[in-house]
């Protein structure tokens, strides 16, 4: 086979990104002995394990839900968008190893073809996004659409201000987001919570400083202090209430990515 010839394989007219890589690594791997196997131990049997389980799952998912008549194959097989936004997801979970991450396509595939009302546009533009955002992107966005999800942090971090505050706090608030993010999902009990904003090299502040700055150039969400009220009840103390004010909100944008990658409705 000549140069040309080589070339044009590895380097067709049209071809998948995914294929494209394949097709490259193989190259690679067969000018070093016994290559290929290392690449295809190392590489192809997990990308391969991963995404027949994915598609599997979202399989039986699918079933289900025309067994229980919420959609129809046949409608669903002649759709002409269908099948170009799931391989868009099939190449994301290529490329994917996060469990969460890995079960909010599966629901993105679920959801944008069980009657969730999305232009053609605006899916292609989010299945797009989903190349650059971690759990940890939909973490910060779900904080900003429903923060009765972290209710019980809340309270937790109420709690602590009372303690070290003989006063306690009626609100809790900082004066940016990533700051707020680094505190509501500060995960090391050994170090004091309410010490990590005053410390601006602390590197879980820089990470979500990076989340911010991400979903805000994604126009997922936008700078806009909303409150959220929490209650509290102790036992043989009266209710308690008090109030969250965030520094964000999610947009129309934002909004329908979270609905698009939670748990379908329906």
């Amino acid at each position: 086979m000549d140069k040309e010839n080589k070339f044009t394989i590895v380097n067709p007219t049209i071809e998948p990104v995914a294929d494209k890589l394949y097709r490259i690594g193989e190259a690679v791997s067969s000018i070093v002995p016994t290559g290929t196997s290392i690449y295809q131990s190392i590489f192809t049997n997990p990308i391969q394990n991963r995404t027949n389980s994915w598609m599997k799952e979202v399989e039986m998912r699918i079933l289900a839900f025309e067994q229980e008549g919420k959609i129809d194959l046949k409608s669903l097989s002649e759709h002409p968008n269908f099948s170009a936004i799931f391989l868009r997801l099939i190449q994301e979970v290529e490329v994917s190893s996060q469990k969460d991450k890995l079960r909010q396509l599966e629901n993105f595939a679920l959801n944008f073809q069980v009657g969730v009302d999305f232009k053609t546009d605006e899916l292609f533009i989010l299945t797009d996004l989903l190349k650059s955002l971690t759990p940890s992107h939909i973490k910060a966005l779900d904080l900003y659409i429903n923060p009765h999800h972290y209710n019980e942090r809340f309270i937790e971090l109420h709690s602590f201000s009372v303690y070290q505050n003989s006063g306690g706090y009626t609100h809790f608030n900082y004066d940016t987001a990533y700051e707020e993010l680094s505190v509501i999902f500060h995960e090391n009990r050994n170090e004091p919570v309410i010490a990590v904003p005053n410390n601006p090299s602390h590197s879980f502040q820089t990470y979500w400083d990076m989340i911010h700055k991400n979903l805000s150039s994604y126009h997922l969400i936008t700078l806009a202090e909303t409150r959220h009220s929490v209650k509290v009840k102790s036992d043989g103390f009266p209710e308690t209430k008090y109030s969250i004010l965030l520094n964000c909100k999610a947009t129309e944008v934002g909004c329908k990515l979270l609905k698009l990658l939670s748990a379908p409705s329906v």
